[in-house]
């Protein structure tokens, strides 16, 4: 269960698979019956994704993916928060003005790479 994303329970577990999350979704239903839990549990449960689940949804190839996955590493060693978007380019920005002293505790995260996600970032 530990890829899987438990939604409800009643005789059986109502999971969703995190490669089959995306930027769409509906939840409907009378008052009372449960959409506000059961949209909490959604964001909560996406927000420990992070990297994994923003790859998915920009579409990143395995590169791109691996140097987000270590942008927020990057983020988190240095107690920069990313908060939304305009964080995450702040970040990104200073990987790419510092890439050369980052590389040796992190690898190395070409220019080109980072540009890439930048710009998906711009589109969304």
């Amino acid at each position: 269960m530990d890829d899987k994303i438990i939604f409800g329970k009643g005789e059986n577990l109502v999971c969703l698979l995190p490669e089959m999350a995306n930027r769409h979704g509906l939840i409907a239903g009378a008052t009372g019956t449960g959409k506000t839990v059961s949209l909490k549990v959604l964001a909560e449960s996406f927000s420990d994704m992070g990297p994994l689940l923003l790859s998915r949804l920009m579409e990143l190839n395995e590169t791109q993916s691996s140097i987000l996955n270590i942008t927020f590493k990057i983020a988190d060693d240095m107690g920069m928060l990313i908060l939304d978007l305009k964080d995450l380019k702040a970040v990104l920005r200073f990987i790419g003005d510092n890439s050369k002293e980052l590389r040796t505790e992190y690898g190395n995260m070409s220019p080109q790479s980072i540009g890439a996600i930048q710009r998906r970032l711009q589109s969304q």
